[in-house]
């Protein structure tokens, strides 16, 4: 066995009117499966060249949409609230992509060593496949790998209606990231931006240089036309014949070279050839590094599908090839006698593509206005369902705060009712009080005015005698103003003096009066009151009396002090009733 290997860097390709993994048709698929990937039972079990339960691995799963969360999301959500147009807002920066023509929501490398007819060590060309990944992230800051998945489970046809064991290889899914984008989005997903961050650029390159360092071979007018009309054809597969006819027969009929003014003096390299060509490089190192020997490190060729890579290996196809070829190359002259019927229906199709494309632009414009009306009467709606909702929220408050107060005064109108019945039945027994009390006093008033009586009877009884009131007179003082001839103080003086003196003659007379119209049992009370008083005289008597020394003076005295103690005592005792319990 050939112990010289081949490395393969294969960026995966877009498809157009293709089927996903759920059998839905779509204008493109991403060039990352990952339900083939992670060998999701609903999208294999359809496939028949994968074997059920083979060996596969996955190294690395991250979802695309929970990793464009990761990576976009706080720049997309910066990005979104300053959209002022709702056709220009979107939900994540993961269905932006999906909608969007020209971006690849998630790229895809195919990583591979050996083919089916020379493989190295399985172990080996894990470990590379391994290195290789960490040598990738390292190197590709801006290449985010959110996928890694070592598939040795698939099996490839071999030309005769069998089936043999694939080579072993590496699928890489990756999302390319631009950190500094000046117009838009912060941070985007895009190869071009990426690849400039990481100090890759476009260069133009002589085309001899060109073709030996990245493989790259000038296309010729023809090719590019054919390449156009199979795009026309609307994703119709193409045939055996048709892929010989695009393939061999340029190649047959090349028979001049083409003038030297034509060739193009510089071809121009984009940076995603350049990066293409680097990890290639750097798996073919890696390989090297492990001890393997790879076969014409920088031979590059076009990709070949399964069925043309058979092809090239079979000599015998190839001869029934060529002699096909030949085949169809006399039929030409028949298809050109088509041609103008074929030109006439392509402009035919071409204008009812136009009209179609009208029409559908002439639908989308009502499309978007119909959603814009149906956006309006939605939020209209929302805005009224809202309005009523806070209407009966703001209802429910007031009945609620209406039955609180209800209920409050139904409980206040019971609470005064109850404390009205107790303050009438209290006023009532107050009353009652007040009334005894009326009584008591009433009876102190009288006992008061029988008191005053006797404090009368007793005051008049007694006068002061005539020689305290003499030393009252002050004759001194009278004849010191009379030497000063101070005549209003002599005035005030007699004035004085006839006051003091017309007091003392009255009490004088009404004790003489009193006691000269005493009866005779008077008197024998007046004899006993002189034996008492110790009086051994008349005028001794009538001077205790005048003084109201005398004996029953004295007693009388005494009553009246214990009539105003007792009297005291009393209005005591109802000043302590004054105060009442409301409580009670």
């Amino acid at each position: 066995m050939n112990k010289n290997f081949t490395a393969s860097f294969h960026n995966g390709g877009l498809e157009t009117n293709g089927v996903d993994s759920r059998g839905r048709k779509r204008a493109k698929l991403y060039q990352a499966c990952r339900e083939h990937n992670i060998r999701d039972p609903y999208y294999c079990d359809k496939q028949d060249h994968i074997v059920k339960n083979g060996h596969h691995e996955t190294w690395i799963d991250i979802p695309p949409k929970v990793a464009y969360e990761q990576i976009f999301g706080e720049a997309f959500r910066e990005f979104n609230d300053k959209q002022k147009k709702k056709s220009r807002k979107f939900e994540s920066y993961w269905e932006k992509v999906k909608k969007s023509k020209d971006l690849v929501p998630v790229r895809e490398a195919l990583i591979t060593i050996g083919n089916v007819e020379n493989l190295p060590d399985p172990e080996i060309q894990k470990e590379v496949y391994r290195d290789f990944l960490k040598q990738f992230q390292k190197n590709n800051p801006n290449m985010k790998v959110i996928g890694a998945y070592y598939h040795d489970d698939e099996m490839r046809n071999d030309g005769k209606g069998g089936l043999i064991k694939g080579a072993p290889h590496l699928h890489l899914d990756y999302i390319p990231v631009a950190y500094d984008c000046e117009r838009g989005q912060r941070i985007q997903n895009s190869m071009n931006g990426a690849l400039q961050e990481q100090g890759i650029l476009n260069i133009e390159l002589d085309p001899e240089i060109a073709s030996k360092k990245f493989g790259m071979r000038e296309k010729t007018s023809d090719s590019k036309k054919r390449n156009e009309e199979i795009k026309k054809r609307n994703g119709k597969k193409e045939t055996l014949e048709e892929r010989m006819k695009r393939n061999c027969l340029p190649k047959l009929e090349d028979n001049s070279n083409q003038p030297e003014d034509k060739k193009p003096k510089t071809r121009m390299v984009t940076n995603l050839i350049q990066w293409t060509n680097d990890q290639r490089n750097l798996l073919i190192k890696i390989a090297e590094d492990h001890g393997l020997s790879i076969e014409n490190p920088n031979d590059q060729r076009k990709h070949l599908s399964t069925q043309d890579y058979i092809l090239s290996k079979s000599d015998n196809l190839m001869g029934s090839v060529y002699s096909m070829a030949e085949q169809l190359i006399s039929n030409m002259k028949q298809v050109d006698s088509e041609k103008d019927l074929i030109i006439d229906w392509e402009k035919e199709v071409i204008n009812r593509e136009l009209s179609a494309e009208q029409k559908e632009n002439e639908l989308d414009i009502k499309v978007e206005e119909y959603n814009q009306n149906l956006q309006k009467a939605k939020d209209y709606y929302d805005y009224r369902e809202n309005k009523v909702k806070l209407q009966e929220k703001e209802t429910q408050e007031k009945i609620k705060e209406l039955e609180k107060k209800q209920t409050f005064f139904e409980e206040a109108k019971k609470h005064v009712s109850t404390s009205l019945h107790k303050f009438v039945s209290k006023l009532k027994i107050k009353k009652k009080e007040i009334e005894a009390k009326d009584k008591k006093l009433n009876k102190m008033l009288d006992d008061a005015e029988k008191l005053s009586d006797k404090v009368e009877k007793l005051n008049n009884s007694v006068a002061p005698s005539y020689h305290n009131f003499i030393d009252d007179i002050h004759f001194d003082e009278a004849r010191l103003m009379a030497s000063q001839h101070d005549g209003n103080g002599l005035c005030s003086w007699f004035n004085q003096i006839g006051t003091k003196f017309g007091s003392w003659l009255h009490k004088a007379e009404y004790f003489a009066k009193s006691f000269w119209n005493k009866t005779p049992e008077d008197l024998i009370n007046v004899a006993e009151d002189m034996k008492y008083s110790s009086c051994t005289n008349l005028g001794e008597y009538i001077d205790k009396g005048m003084k109201g020394l005398s004996k029953n003076q004295l007693q009388q005295n005494q009553e009246i002090k214990n009539d105003i103690s007792s009297i005291r005592t009393e209005n005591k005792l109802s000043r302590k009733d004054k105060s009442f319990d409301w409580n009670r």
